[in-house]
């Protein structure tokens, strides 16, 4: 496997990183985001069968509380997602670099060993976000700069929740702007992705969706979901490459600081069960 440098790297070599990795990579991501977002795609599936009961009005009182029910589910859902992907796709990222890839198993086990000190940050991060959204835009996004590379402190270095938003606006201190503008940038360039990607099945869903069987309806939504788990490796890799990129810049990291790192996980796992 080619390993790739590690060293500080400017704005366009980490955008060009942030889309190189996930390809070269591929494989091993896609079957991390698609068990990771099983949940998300129930969702999808709970909210266009409610969508369809008020349409056929079945029910449309009760379609009406499915559908904010599904659109809940759907919010939450995604909030908590998103940072699980991240702490499973972080051994792959470090790997890339050690030259040593992980297992899938332990990508996997990774997630579930720090899945609640994970949901207790983005549970967090979420209600700050959503804070700085009810009072305008911009705070929302000084918060995301900040706590960028909150979910990667947290679980490579061992930290709680409350710790690693503290590790987060440490490392980000005098970076937030690049980061704002990275941030932008990867989520313009995941939605043309998905965008481009969701022509065809918006094509099918158009010819089929209104005749079809729930079905063809919900194999639809698969597909559909499995286009956005492409487009979101960009969002799910990024936080973990600027992480690293920080830690090169003010702290000196380097290969062996990473290795030990990775290895410090593969210690606190040694005389555990799970």
């Amino acid at each position: 496997m080619k390993t790739i440098a590690f060293r500080e790297r400017s704005f366009g070599e980490l955008i060009e990183l942030s889309v190189s990795l996930p390809l070269a990579h591929f494989g091993r991501l896609f079957f991390i985001l698609v068990v990771l977002g099983i949940p998300l795609l129930v969702c999808e599936i709970l909210f266009a069968a409610a969508a369809d009961n008020m349409a056929r009005e079945v029910d449309p009182e009760q379609g009406l509380i499915q559908i904010l029910v599904a659109i809940v589910l759907l919010l939450v859902t995604g909030f908590l997602i998103w940072p699980l992907q991240q702490a499973a796709a972080i051994l792959v990222v470090a790997g890339s670099y050690t030259g040593e890839l992980p297992s899938l198993g332990e990508c996997l086990r990774l997630a579930a060993r720090k899945l609640l000190p994970v949901l207790a940050l983005s549970t967090a991060l979420g209600l700050i976000l959503i804070g700085g959204a009810l009072l305008l835009v911009f705070p929302a996004f000084i918060a995301l700069c900040t706590y960028y590379v909150a979910v990667p402190a947290l679980v490579l270095e061992n930290l709680t929740w409350t710790q690693a938003f503290g590790r987060s606006a440490e490392l980000t201190k005098g970076e937030r702007w690049p980061i704002f503008w990275f941030v932008l940038l990867i989520i313009l360039m995941t939605a043309v992705v998905s965008g481009a990607g969701q022509v065809p099945a918006a094509i099918a869903t158009l010819l089929l969706g209104a005749h079809g069987t729930p079905a063809v309806q919900y194999g639809l939504l698969s597909v559909q979901f499995l286009i956005q788990t492409v487009a979101g490796m960009l969002g799910t890799v990024a936080p973990l490459i600027y992480y690293f990129n920080l830690r090169a810049k003010r702290e000196a990291l380097d290969i062996a600081g990473i290795a030990e790192l990775v290895d410090a996980i593969g210690e606190r796992w040694r005389g555990t069960s799970f």
